[in-house]
């Protein structure tokens, strides 16, 4: 009978969201947000403080690193070490240290003249 009478207009006012559309409000799901996924730090500003790093970088003095010294850390480590001598070099004073073991912290090492 109902199909004869045709679709009840009363029934097709409002529309139901599902669960997941419910609970979504109006422009606060992020695939919305023009810029979704974006710190918000404008690529000018990212570029320009790039360069600037590079440049500083490019004018800061280069140490050489003594033969048979390696990095303590795989980072940027101003601590070198070398087997051979049992020394620790500071790249930044360019003195030798050794381990003291008794303190928990490295102490200028003086060679021998």
């Amino acid at each position: 009978i109902r199909s004869a009478l045709g679709v009840d207009r009363n029934l097709c006012n409002e529309v139901v969201p599902t669960g997941a559309q419910a609970c979504e409000k109006l422009g606060k799901h992020w695939v919305d947000k023009p810029n979704a996924g974006y710190s918000g730090t404008p690529m000018w500003k990212l570029a320009l403080e790039r360069a600037q790093r590079e440049q500083q970088e490019a004018s800061a003095p280069s140490v050489k690193i003594p033969e048979g010294f390696k990095p303590v850390d795989k980072g940027q480590s101003e601590w070198y070490y070398s087997e051979k001598r049992q020394v620790f070099w500071r790249s930044s004073d360019g003195q030798m240290y050794v381990w003291d073991a008794d303190v928990q912290k490295y102490a200028l090492s003086h060679e021998a003249q």
